[in-house]
């Protein structure tokens, strides 16, 4: 499941990087998730569950979870994909929510915080940073530094 997960990444960000070639942001997200509600209806059946019967509050708080942090999140990073950004660099950069959610978890919810979390909020963190480094510019300054030795 592991491996599947990882090629729907990247597949999400090839199809997503051509799509916001020709559409704005908004509708790849859009249409994305209207398939995305097609096939889930399709696979995981849940209005039997709604059927049976769910707390009033359930829907607002699915609905509320389904359009802040994921619609919010996705419109994001479509956004990013249209300006032009590599395709490479924005999943990297898009794993901050991971590091955010972590540190407000163990700050608000008094999550547990062991060794592996430090150490991967540590390498989202690093990934970032190296991210940003402009490699070219440094290039640039080494050989300027050593032409005029």
């Amino acid at each position: 499941m592991g491996v599947c997960s990882g090629l729907m990444g990247c597949l999400l960000t090839m199809f997503s990087k051509a799509a916001t070639r020709y559409a704005q942001p908004l509708t790849v997200v859009f249409y994305g998730f209207v398939a995305g509600g097609v096939l889930l209806s399709a696979f995981a059946n849940p209005f039997a569950k709604i059927a049976g019967g769910m707390p009033y509050e359930f829907y607002w708080v699915a609905a509320a979870f389904g359009l802040f942090p994921t619609v919010l999140a996705y419109f994001f990073y479509m956004t990013g994909l249209s300006k032009g950004l590599e395709a490479s660099k924005v999943p990297v950069i898009a794993m901050f929510e991971m590091a955010t959610a972590v540190i407000l978890g163990v700050a608000i919810f008094r999550e547990p915080f062991g060794m592996g979390k430090l150490i991967g909020v540590c390498l989202v963190l690093a990934s970032i940073g190296i991210m940003s480094i402009d490699m070219a510019a440094q290039r640039r300054k080494l050989l300027e530094r050593v032409r005029s030795v």
